[in-house]
């Protein structure tokens, strides 16, 4: 816990600097998936939580240190708010224009429809976060200003007790590089 939360206050200070800060390159999901889920691993066999995942083995034209920092607040999150003996599932699919999007899908306790608009905001931690003392309304906020800088778009569906879904739609190379020209 200590480890996350120290990985996120040096992040939220590079953020402001991220384009000083990314090497973009081709990034294979896969890879960053399966580290952080080893990362992970003595939490989620504590909350014998498991995985499934399907279609990873993609690239995507990306900075590798802040797609893992992405993912690593949206999987921490959804191994936070499963159910115990919960299952999560990570996949990939694309839309009609070709963009790869990689989601993540839990279980757990889902978000009132009245808190998903304020999720991104920074400090926000919900309905669900004032239960958990763990919460600090930082991670998806962070997540969300590091994937914006990247070209990345986050969405959520979510439903409570009936869990959530997040996706993260990756730019196309040529949308690639016209956030680098920026």
């Amino acid at each position: 816990r200590l480890h996350m939360l120290l990985d996120q206050q040096l992040h939220k200070t590079r953020l402001p600097s991220i384009e000083k800060d990314n090497l973009i390159e081709d990034v294979n999901v896969e890879r960053v998936i399966f580290k952080e889920i080893k990362e992970l691993k003595p939490w989620c066999m504590e909350r014998n939580i498991g995985f499934e995942t399907i279609g990873l083995d993609r690239l995507v034209l990306t900075d590798q240190k802040w797609l893992s920092f992405i993912v690593r607040q949206l999987i921490s999150n959804a191994v936070k708010y499963s159910k115990v003996h919960g299952e999560i599932r990570i996949f990939t699919t694309d839309d009609e224009l070709g963009h790869l999007i990689l989601s993540i899908q839990d279980e757990g306790v889902g978000m009132s429809q009245a808190d998903l608009p304020r999720i991104f905001d920074k400090s926000f931690t919900g309905r669900v976060g004032r239960e958990s003392t763990s919460s600090t309304g930082m991670g998806l906020y962070l997540a969300k200003n590091a994937a914006e800088k990247l070209g990345i778009t986050i969405s959520v569906i979510s439903e409570v007790d009936f869990g959530s879904t997040f996706s993260l739609h990756f730019p196309l190379q040529n949308e690639m590089q016209q956030i680098l020209g920026r």
